[in-house]
Order: C-alpha cells, then sequence, then structure tokens
C-alpha cells in the first residue's frame, strides 16, 4: 500500500542518494493511472516500480540526466514492470500511455519517452515539440 496513491509511497519518488522528495503532486496520480490500466488490460495486479523519480543536480550528473531534466522539479518518473516473470516491456508501457493520452484518460501527461525496460513520463507543462518520444 501507498501513501501518496494506493500503490505509490513518498520513499520511490525520493532522490535516492540525499533522500530529499520535491514531487509534483500530478505525478503519482499519473503513475497510479498507469498502473491500473495496465493492471486491469492483464486482468491481474500487477507491481510498478519507480526506477527514479526526484534527483537532485549532484545525482542528475552523476547518472547523466539532462540539464533540463523533469526529474530535478520533481516531475518525472521512469515506470517499470517490478514482475521477475512475464515483465512489460519500456514500449509496452509506452504505447499504454500513448493510448491512455488519445483517450484523454491521462491529461495531466507532458511528455513520455519509451525506454528498453522502462518508460519515461513526467507532468512538464511547458510545450513539447512531440509529446511521445519513441526513439
Amino acid at each position: 500500500m501507498g501513501d501518496l496513491t494506493t500503490n505509490f509511497s513518498k520513499h520511490e519518488f525520493m532522490c535516492p542518494c540525499c533522500g530529499v522528495l520535491n514531487l509534483d503532486p500530478k505525478l503519482p496520480i499519473l503513475c497510479q493511472k498507469i498502473r491500473d490500466r495496465l493492471s486491469a488490460i492483464l486482468g491481474q495486479e500487477i507491481a510498478m516500480r519507480v526506477n527514479s523519480g526526484y534527483r537532485c543536480d549532484p545525482h542528475n550528473v552523476r547518472v547523466g540526466g539532462a540539464k533540463s531534466s523533469q526529474h530535478l522539479h520533481g516531475r518525472a518518473a521512469d515506470l517499470a514492470d517490478a514482475r521477475t516473470a512475464n515483465r512489460l516491456t519500456g514500449t509496452r508501457i509506452f504505447e499504454e500511455v500513448r493510448k491512455m493520452y488519445a483517450e484523454g484518460l491521462i491529461p495531466e501527461l507532458g511528455y513520455a519517452k519509451r525506454y528498453n525496460t522502462f518508460c519515461h513520463v513526467d507532468t512538464r507543462t511547458t510545450p513539447v515539440n512531440n509529446r511521445f518520444d519513441a526513439s
């Protein structure tokens, strides 16, 4: 059980090196909606984990994050399937995020990017040329 949403807790979004939590309140809601949708599609509760939430400046540099990363502002999460078997790929999560946005289910989504094992989602408010990056 989470202390932010049904399944997500503050510690998942904290910077792993300093323990600071800077968090857009819309972000855990967005993550919960994505988790709920994937669970419904699969017909079973799945565990999602936040690989990376808020990052302080030094941690962002250590992990090679972009200088203008939304993680620095507490507006980004990298979501992965935490199950040990039959894990969803980053592509599968990304495609469902794209569908959910098209259906108007996640208006808080600012941007999504596909990676092999996870999907980056954020709640940025500044416009981007392409809301979905599958590169």
